[in-house]
């Protein structure tokens, strides 16, 4: 039951925990219509300086 876990092991699925989590947060405001990371303001900012 007891292995031996690496820092890489760790930090990969850590990432792949949060990378979900932020996945499924952003989901969860398209579907009801709510921004909410501001990534239609950032895209805004980011077509303005093109």
């Amino acid at each position: 039951m007891l292995s031996t876990v690496t820092p890489a092991f760790v930090q990969k699925s850590s990432e792949e925990q949060v990378a979900e989590q932020i996945r499924g947060t952003f989901l969860k405001g398209v579907k009801a219509g709510v921004d909410l990371y501001s990534l239609e303001e950032s895209l805004n900012k980011k077509n303005c300086l093109s």
